[in-house]
């Protein structure tokens, strides 16, 4: 997850620790929706996606990113995620219209 105590976010390893790590970051966020497009075919495999939903507080969200995933024997090995939050977005705007 892009959160976490490590710079790169928190690390789960194996399918019942992806599985929690999952639930309980979507726990904070009731109502999202995540619409994923992968180019694959190529090392590495780039997957862009947009998460939108409304937190417990009702705040409304919307962020943007892209992963690129790495595999090996067919699972991925790798994976390294950006991505932009609509508040950033909105920050960033502020900070150019101010110069």
């Amino acid at each position: 997850m892009p959160r976490g105590k490590e710079p790169w976010g928190t690390r789960y390893v194996g399918k019942p620790a992806v599985r929690e790590g999952l639930a309980t970051r979507f726990a904070g966020l009731p109502t999202s929706t995540m619409v994923k497009t992968a180019l694959g075919g190529r090392q590495p495999c780039v997957s862009t996606w947009l998460l939108t939903g409304t937190t417990r507080t009702g705040e409304q969200i919307r962020v943007r990113g892209v992963d690129l995933l790495e595999f090996r024997d067919g699972k991925v090995s790798g994976k390294t995620r950006t991505g932009r939050s609509s508040r950033s977005e909105q920050a960033g705007a502020r900070q150019l219209a101010q110069r």
